[in-house]
């Protein structure tokens, strides 16, 4: 009874202890929070900078590996058509060089096809040349007859040409003139001066600039 009376507290005592006062808390730091959300914010803003950097890396790839997929067979087709263009230019070449010797050959045959045209115009109208046609100023019979040399139609034409010059020239005063075979038109000047006219026009040139200065005299 003697122990128990000693190792058990009091009545008095349990409430001796109880009725102790506690000890005072201490009073918070002012700007304690603002500090704790500024470190919150903070730490927020590294993990969202990092999380985008790390999802634009991956968006990244990923486009990478898709558009180069797709460029691929691009690509090759480019690859292909760059050889394909290279061949048409090669081509190209061969026939403007072929091009360039088929003008050069037609130019030739050209040349030598006027001067056969030429030739057998003078074939043909040589052995005509002291032929007679007759159309004048004949008469036989009553009716009226002209005479004309047998010309080919090509070198009638161009000796018929100058029938308007002929005109002119009769009109000009010391001035003789006659057409030669096959078309070509000799003026003989009073000083003994000659010239030769094959193209019409530097004919009519001649005798509107040198020769009508001295028209023919009229005939009583």
């Amino acid at each position: 009874m003697s122990s128990r009376a000693k190792n058990e507290p009091t009545k008095s005592g349990r409430n001796r202890l109880q009725l102790q006062p506690s000890e005072p808390m201490s009073p918070e730091r002012p700007g304690a929070n603002e500090e704790m959300l500024r470190s919150i914010k903070v730490m927020m803003d590294d993990q969202r900078t990092e999380i985008v950097a790390k999802f634009e890396s991956i968006i990244s790839e990923l486009v990478k590996k898709e558009v180069a997929t797709a460029i691929k067979p691009l690509q090759e087709k480019v690859s292909l058509q760059s050889g394909t263009i290279s061949d048409l230019e090669c081509s190209t070449n061969e026939h403007s060089d072929q091009l360039t010797g088929m003008q050069v050959n037609m130019a030739k045959l050209s040349a030598t096809v006027e001067s056969l045209g030429k030739k057998c115009e003078e074939l043909e109208a040589r052995p005509r040349w002291h032929n007679i046609r007759l159309s004048s100023p004949l008469l036989h019979n009553g009716e009226r007859v002209q005479i004309f040399r047998d010309f080919t139609p090509t070198v009638a034409r161009r000796r018929a040409a100058f029938v308007q010059v002929k005109r002119e020239l009769h009109a000009c005063a010391n001035v003789k003139f006659g057409l030669r075979y096959p078309a070509t038109l000799h003026t003989t000047m009073s000083g003994g001066q000659t010239h030769r006219f094959e193209d019409l026009d530097q004919a009519l040139q001649f005798v509107n600039k040198r020769l009508k200065k001295n028209p023919a005299p009229e005939s009583d």
